[in-house]
């Protein structure tokens, strides 16, 4: 077993891949000439997530992200001649993807849950995300019943759950600033 990972540590170093320093850069020699000096880079692998819900990643020699998709206005539209991602709900051509009143579906209305958020992406904030309805709990709430009628139901600065849900504080502890002292 020895032997063999000497092996393996002699051939990676003799095939260059194991250098002090960083990732040996290659100059890319497929380029036209005139950028010859180029190097070959290798962008982060995040993705940024546009308004209309499409995901783009990072290009270019500045590794910027790509340019997202131009919006479609679907109200623009006529429900009889919609666009993807647009759909025809009655006289309305409509985005189910954010539509809260026909959230992935025509009819499906989304509930707005007590002491809840919309979900917020970029400046549009909506219950309807991506098709489907989905909140987020305003600050020191949370549903600690994963029952979304109610939403949000629990204050989270209580004894039974302080700071988060069904954290109770022992006998004789309080909940102040949601720990138990």
């Amino acid at each position: 077993m020895r032997i063999l990972l000497l092996c393996i540590v002699f051939l990676l170093l003799s095939s260059g891949c194991l250098q002090s320093g960083s990732i040996k850069e290659t100059p890319i020699t497929s380029i036209p000439t005139t950028q010859q000096n180029s190097r070959f880079h290798l962008c982060p692998m995040d993705a940024k997530i546009c308004p209309d819900g499409s995901i783009v990643g990072r290009v270019g020699p500045n590794c910027e992200f790509s340019l997202c998709p131009a919006p479609i206005i679907c109200s623009s539209f006529s429900s009889d001649n919609c666009p993807s991602p647009c759909a025809g709900c009655g006289d309305s051509c409509i985005n189910p993807r954010f539509d809260e009143n026909n959230c992935g579906e025509c009819g499906n209305v989304c509930l707005i849950p007590p002491n809840s958020n919309p979900i917020c992406l970029y400046e549009s904030c909506s219950y309807c995300h991506l098709g489907s309805c989905a909140f987020e709990c305003m600050m020191n709430y949370e549903d600690c019943d994963d029952n979304l009628v109610n939403g949000c139901e629990t204050k989270l600065d209580t004894n039974d759950h302080c700071g988060e849900c069904k954290n109770s504080c022992a006998s004789g502890t309080n909940c102040v600033n949601y720990q138990c002292i």
